[in-house]
């Protein structure tokens, strides 16, 4: 007799291996591709502009972040969930427009912040900072090394000296050598023309690496205006339109300090500012000897004060490992902060 039939999975299982499957797409930040989650989780009635419309649901992951979607059959997104629970509906542009208020709601950077149990009266005088920190796990961040110190959930932060460091480098070896946090990148763009004349004009090879990260910064400081951009940053298109805010700051510091031969990485983390952390973008420094600095451009710091919480380090398009955190980062300040 024939063989019998291999068994049957549940339905519910073959339903779930057709509903869920990864999918690479292309991250304009990092420049190549990104593995996502995309879920079919069915189809479900949902009211739209006061119509009942079926829609498939569609639930998207990426970086730790899940968003939601809810399709038409033509193709048409009619409602979308994502992060800090804001929701999208499709409607009228009328509808979209009415009722406007006269003035501005909450900002998406106060929603993300963090509120602080202590108030630091002044950051920049600090010379240790001490925090419990909840919601995430060692694994998913860059909580530990360099000053920073973390161990069981306790996060321990030290001001760096900027004693004993080197006053002459070798910059001939420093150009030929294949530091990675020395070469252009896409949005840290170096070996540009303009990035490599504006360097030479404010900077001398005579001065130190600090001397030079200085003046970068002054530079920086007086010439580009502190304003929010919803954009891709990158150094050129900031040196151009001389404005940005911490994320145009650290790629246009970045690419000026490696400019002069100073390697420069771009850090992200939260900050303390008037009670609250939120989220921000600053640069790590090697000054010499491999002793990395932390500057703020933004802030106008060398070193960035002790409520720079890093959580990433590296490369710019790190950050977006930091998206899956919104709303989940706990943050309690302990006394021994001082």
């Amino acid at each position: 007799p024939p063989p019998p039939p291999p068994p049957t999975p549940p339905r519910d299982s073959i339903r779930r291996q057709r509903q869920m499957c990864i999918r690479d797409s292309f991250d304009p930040v990092a420049m190549g591709q990104e593995a996502i989650l995309l879920s079919i989780i069915g189809d479900e009635e949902i009211q739209v502009m006061g119509q009942p419309r079926m829609a498939r649901k569609i639930s998207l992951q990426f970086k730790g972040s899940t968003q939601l979607a809810w399709i038409d059959p033509d193709g048409d997104i009619l409602k979308e969930t994502g992060m800090l629970g804001i929701s999208l509906e499709k409607t009228t542009r009328e509808k979209a427009m009415y009722g406007l208020p006269v003035r501005p709601s909450q900002d998406l950077t106060d929603m993300a912040s963090i509120p602080a149990n202590l108030t630091i009266d002044n950051p920049e005088g600090l010379s240790v900072l001490k925090a419990k920190i909840t919601g995430i796990t060692a694994e998913e961040v860059d909580l530990h090394g360099r000053r920073q110190t973390y161990v069981d959930g306790m996060l321990t932060i030290r001001r760096e000296s900027l004693k004993k460091l080197p006053r002459h480098i070798n910059w001939k070896v420093q150009r030929w050598s294949k530091n990675p946090y020395l070469e252009a990148s896409p949005f840290i763009q170096s070996n540009h023309p303009a990035i490599i004349k504006l360097v030479t004009d404010i900077t001398s090879e005579e001065e130190s690496p600090l001397e030079k990260a200085r003046k970068i910064m002054a530079w920086i400081e007086k010439n580009i205006e502190k304003r929010p951009v919803l954009s891709l940053p990158d150094a050129i298109s900031t040196l151009e339109n001389r404005i940005g805010d911490c994320n145009e700051h650290a790629v246009l510091f970045a690419a000026m300090a490696r400019a002069a031969y100073i390697p420069a990485k771009v850090e992200a983390g939260v900050v303390y500012l008037n009670g609250r952390f939120f989220y921000h973008a600053w640069n790590l420094l090697d000054l010499g000897r491999s002793q990395w600095i932390t500057a703020d451009a933004l802030f106008n710091q060398i070193p960035a004060d002790v409520t720079h919480i890093r959580l990433t380090s590296g490369a710019q398009e790190d950050q977006l490992d930091i998206l899956g955190l919104i709303g989940k980062l706990g943050i309690t300040l302990l006394e021994g902060t001082e």
